[in-house]
């Protein structure tokens, strides 16, 4: 059972009274943002947890199951908006974008709400989310547009917009922000100046957002284009075309790119030169990413469940399997102290498993959640939320 915390408020469920008032606000600010307007709803919503009885029928993840994964609830937000699309934490915040399009600020710290403003119209697709707190600027890319929120209350500073139509998420770099783009391009975007800088043709389309490196962009085509991008000069360093399509984002790490594919390959490539440094056939195409945890690496396969390889095995260049459990269904989120927390979201569970053999521990059903993020791949905070709206932040025991 977790002690109530005096300074929030938990709202389980909302009196009629304040759901007319709460109705009559969302009313409002569709009216304003279909006439061109804005709406910025600015009140600090707070949670705590009571220490009430029925505490484990409230909460998407009770305290006592928690800690079956070495995790404790530390607050959960009553509702952030029906059918979230988006659920991301970045530096001091978590945002949520559901299904209308109204983008939430939640503080990280403590589950308050800071700001919920609608972005655009109810049907547009919305690629991403990126905080640059040092500007103290949101910026949200959707389609050929990109809207520049004030941190600090949501309102809309500036709508930009884009010239080539971007299909990823964006890396923040310097006064830029680069993308995928539709049409194949990774595009340079200007958000100080608003406007195009560069572009280098990757493919026909780019759909997997791309990853900055020590210098590198490190982006992949629609049709296995994997290419090393210098960010400063938006010059090539290396590029290769694998065997198949690529759908899961590439995991960066110990000097190389891990790639998993169509073709059923994990591959290993030297980050610097392009060089593959090894490469497993498995027995079926690969759609989860791998997940890299010091020097070992875990790769979800549908007909072999999860593999442990070394990550940089000497001389080995059809890779070194370490240990599989043809059990485990579920992709690697954390290790949390000598166990790995797994997260299979068709059958929404937990799957816990010794990180030296790959024996399993227990299994959490829990068949309410929706969306599931990490923070990190040791000791990560673990943020769920549901088709509700609600989210609920797990934290490593001590």
């Amino acid at each position: 059972m977790i002690d109530a915390r005096p300074t929030r408020r938990w709202t389980p469920n909302i009196p009629s009274s304040r759901l007319c008032a709460t109705l009559l606000l969302a009313a409002t600010a569709l009216l304003a943002s279909a006439c061109g307007g804005q709406r910025v709803d600015t009140r600090r919503e707070t949670t705590y947890f009571p220490a009430s009885a029925d505490i484990e029928n409230s909460l998407l993840v009770d305290p006592s199951r928690a800690r079956e994964i070495g995790y404790r609830v530390d607050w959960q937000y009553p509702v952030a908006g029906p059918n979230l699309k988006i659920l991301t934490v970045q530096g001091d915040s978590v945002f949520t974008m559901d299904e209308n399009n109204y983008l939430t600020r939640i503080d990280r710290e403590d589950g308050t709400r800071v700001w919920r403003i609608p972005i655009s119209y109810p049907l547009a697709e919305i690629q991403g989310i990126t905080y640059m707190p040092s500007i103290r600027r949101v910026l949200v890319n959707s389609g050929g547009d990109l809207f520049v929120l004030n941190a600090s209350d949501g309102s809309q500073i500036e709508r930009q917009k884009l010239l080539k139509i971007a299909n990823t998420e964006s890396v923040p770099f310097g006064d830029y922000i680069i993308y995928g783009s539709r049409n194949g391009q990774l595009i340079w975007h200007s958000h100080k100046v608003a406007v195009e800088h560069s572009g280098y043709q990757i493919a026909r389309s780019i759909k997997i957002t791309p990853e900055y490196r020590n210098g590198l962009i490190v982006v992949i085509g629609n049709d296995g284009e994997i290419a090393a991008i210098d960010a400063s000069s938006a010059t090539k360093h290396w590029d290769k075309k694998l065997l198949e399509r690529i759908v899961a984002a590439p995991t960066i790490g110990r000097g190389a790119v891990f790639v998993s594919g169509l073709d059923q390959s994990i591959w290993a490539i030297d980050i610097g030169s392009g060089r593959i440094i090894w490469r497993y056939l498995s027995e079926s195409p690969l759609t989860d990413s791998p997940v890299l945890i010091d020097d070992q690496l875990y790769q979800q396969v549908a007909a072999e469940g999860l593999i442990c390889f070394e990550a940089l095995p000497f001389d080995k260049p059809r890779g070194q399997i370490i240990w599989s459990n043809p059990d485990i269904s579920g992709t690697v989120l954390t290790q949390r102290r000598e166990n790995l927390i797994c997260w299979d979201a068709e059958k929404r569970e937990f799957q816990v498993i010794t990180s030296i053999r790959g024996g399993h521990v227990t299994t959490l059903h829990l068949p309410g959640l929706d969306k599931i993020t990490c923070t990190d791949n040791v000791d990560g905070e673990i943020y769920a939320s549901n088709k509700g709206g609600r989210v609920i932040r797990l934290v490593p025991r001590n």
